[in-house]
């Protein structure tokens, strides 16, 4: 059997508390890939400082001001997507922020009608968190408008004029995102694939173990996604890239199969392929990105003479057993090169040119990607076991706290405090915790810096305006690599912009640093005094990742192909929704063993899906009919189904799994009895690669019964729930 359990049953023992402690000091002090492009940071800065710059210029500075705030809150949900998506969502955080201003700049003044406008606000705002991160960040940039007008209200401002402002701001904004729409139609989805298609090239260069896939499933479900959302108005436009996410799923397979075999076939000849594969394949992702042909015949010459060596290496081979492995690795090769010149074909139809294919489509997206009625998920989420509506509630309390403490003080920029806490308190510890100490260190340091250069550039408005530009391209770029050195520069944009406004530096140094460390220390009080901890969550997130690759393997031993597609979707959505659950659970103060125990899950169960995309790798070059003729097959495969089904189970339930030990025994039955040698050489590689997954199979399910197990409280102890 694969050895490799052990160092998962390991990991129960191995990890322990000092790294649990460092879980939440290295998310403090982490550099992260930067995942803005710079052109949108570009287009991003020049929205917000160009009005302004010539705000200064006319005379108008309280103009551009106000222009550029409707810009500043708009710009950040200018995130990757099909343009009509992008340009429908930033239309109606415009619209969004431009109601807000007014209601803020109308009764801001007036504290008892304001005070349940802001609260049903912050209620709504904060249940966005339920459709998505995305509508979480316009419900705070909303929020954020709202908190700001009324605080400044009654400075002059009139406030239909002032929120029509904020709305122009958002809808430059929203120009600016969507201005190269017409030359880049399918820029999106080019860049989408091209991420895929490279790092399927640096897959196959580097032959990976199986955690280090986890970027990949995340490119794919958000290259997914994104077709999905192109609209079936365009499907003729973007078929070419459907058909090329699809290739990029076989291709995937193919190199997982290749990459399991690399370890049982040690002649050259298999890397080399890998090799080619990855000049093809980083090939294709240039060409996508570029929107351009890419040579097929010179870029596949290579890799078919790696393949040709290949056979080569199995006809001269001795050993049956490495003949059969070697003959396994070349169908896998044969598929790959059937999947990559597909590809190559498809990649000079993609985009505009799919337009001109007659044949019109609906898009048929599996059921897990379909997307729901946002008002119905909203109703779903009505509930105290909802952790967004136990978030919305938080965030209500503490907004409204934290602007009755505001006034109460007499801070000059009161609502300092309630912005604050808006953007600090997450509906995860580890983001309220992390956003929280970040928020206030960057802050301040910011403010020490931005402080002194306004009093270098005092008596220089223009100075000023223009170095909004910089420091603001800095904020975006860098907010996913480091919040707090993001939010040092956004602080310095702010202290710069009301400057411009007339409040003083000094002022703004110590009244923007107490109403800082003040929000963010009530955002981490409420968190703390009325938690929603992950712990005993992410049981039945994970038992949910479980039960899906208990379908996937139900549906591979079937012969629905659409079935067995859409039970991988599932399975990678569950997948990346456990992963996340587990990330949680790494920062909060909980038993340090708790984390330990769930990853040790999530990576036993990981070799399951594994080993079943191996064989569907397989089942997909020569057919199910291999394993219809075989009946022990199919009742093995769902034994090892049904043993899932009950480790999700006790995982769910919190108690010991019931699983049978006869599997192990089966299996060898089940061996002997498909013994490769004595199949015809048509049935030997479905035959291999069911024998190969269904080993790795049982002894995962092995690892993971015995992790479940020892996680579980014993029994005078099992009514207490985490």
């Amino acid at each position: 059997m694969d050895d490799r359990s052990g160092e998962a049953r390991g990991m129960v023992v191995t990890a322990g508390a000092p790294r649990r402690r460092s879980a939440l000091f290295a998310a403090l002090v982490q550099w992260n890939r930067a995942t803005i492009p710079w052109p949108v940071a570009l287009r991003n800065a020049l929205a917000v400082a160009l009005p302004v710059i010539l705000g200064v210029l006319s005379g108008q500075t309280d103009v551009g001001l106000a222009v550029a705030g409707g810009a500043l809150n708009v710009v950040t949900s200018d995130a990757p997507g099909p343009h009509a998506l992008r340009l429908r969502r930033m239309l109606l955080i415009s619209l969004g922020t431009g109601l807000a201003a007014l209601a803020g700049f109308s009764l801001g003044t007036q504290w008892l009608p304001f005070l349940p406008v802001l609260a049903v606000s912050a209620f709504l705002l904060a249940m966005l968190v339920a459709l998505g991160p995305v509508a979480m960040q316009g419900g705070t940039a909303i929020l954020i408008v709202l908190v700001v007008t009324a605080g400044t209200a009654g400075h002059g401002f009139d406030p239909w004029a002032a929120s029509g402002l904020f709305f122009a701001g958002g809808l430059l904004a929203t120009l600016f995102s969507v201005a190269a729409w017409p030359l880049r139609i399918y820029q999106p989805e080019r860049d989408a694939l091209a991420s895929v298609y490279r790092m399927l090239s640096e897959i196959a260069r580097a032959m990976p173990e199986d955690t280090e896939f986890m970027p990949l499933a995340d490119s794919l479900g958000e290259a997914q996604q994104l077709l999905a959302r192109s609209g079936a108005a365009r499907i003729r436009g973007v078929e070419a890239f459907r058909i090329l996410l699809g290739l990029a799923e076989r291709i995937r397979l193919e190199l997982l199969a290749l990459s399991d075999l690399r370890g049982q076939v040690g002649d050259p000849a298999l890397p080399a392929v890998m090799r080619q594969a990855a000049v093809v394949l980083r090939g294709l992702g240039m060409a996508l990105r570029h929107g351009r042909a890419m040579e097929g015949g010179a870029a596949l010459k290579g890799f078919e003479a790696a393949l040709a060596a290949l056979r080569d290496a199995r006809h001269a081979a001795h050993d049956p057993l490495l003949r059969a492995r070697l003959h396994l690795a070349e169908a896998r090769a044969i598929g790959l090169a059937g999947a990559l010149r597909a590809a190559l074909r498809n990649s000079a139809e993609a985009g505009a040119r799919g337009d001109r294919r007659a044949a019109e489509r609906d898009a048929l997206q599996p059921a897990a990607l379909r997307p729901g009625a946002p008002l119905a998920t909203l109703r779903a989420n009505l509930s105290l076991s909802s952790a967004a509506f136990r978030h919305a509630l938080r965030l209500t309390v503490c907004v409204v706290a934290a602007e009755a403490l505001g006034r109460a003080i007499g801070l000059p920029q009161f609502y300092w405090i309630a912005m604050t806490v808006v953007i600090v308190l997450k509906p995860d510890f580890g983001g309220t915790v992390s956003f929280g100490l970040l928020r206030m260190f960057g802050t301040l340091a910011g403010l020490l810096v931005a402080t002194a250069v306004v009093y270098l550039v005092a008596d220089h408005p223009l100075a000023q305006a223009l170095l909004i530009a910089p420091l603001y391209f800095g904020f975006r770029y860098l907010a996913p690599v480091h919040y707090g050195l993001a939010v040092s520069l956004l602080t310095a944009v702010v202290v710069l912009l009301l400057g411009l406004a007339g409040q003083p530096a000094g002022h703004t140094l110590l009244d923007r640093g107490t109403a800082t460390v003040l929000g963010s220390l009530l955002a981490l009080a409420a968190y703390l005094l009325w938690p929603t901890w992950e712990r005993g969550r992410e049981r039945p997130v994970i038992a949910a990742m479980l039960d899906a690759y208990a379908a996937y393997l139900a549906a591979l031993l079937g012969t629905d192909a659409k079935a067995q597609a859409e039970a991988r979707t599932i399975a990678r959505a569950a997948r990346v929704n456990a992963q996340a659950s587990v990330e949680r659970l790494r920062v909060e103060p909980a038993d340090p063993g708790q984390p330990a125990r769930a990853e040790a899950i999530f990576a036993n169960a990981n070799r399951i899906l594994r080993a079943g995309m191996a064989l569907e790798s397989a089942l997909h070059d020569h057919g199910p009919e291999v394993l219809a003729r075989h009946a022990a097959a199919g009742s093995l495969g769902h034994a090892i189904a049904a043993a899932l089904g009950e480790l999700a189970s006790a995982l769910r339930d919190h108690r010991p799994p019931a699983i049978s030990s006869d599997l192990p025994a089966r299996h060898r039955a089940l061996a002997e009895l498909l013994d490769p040698a004595a199949q015809p050489e048509a049935d030997q590689p479905v035959i291999m690669a069911l024998l190969e997954a269904t080993d790795r199979m049982i002894d995962a399910v092995s690892a993971l019964a015995d992790v479940i197990g020892a996680g579980a409280p014993s029994p005078d102890a099992r009514p207490a729930m985490a």
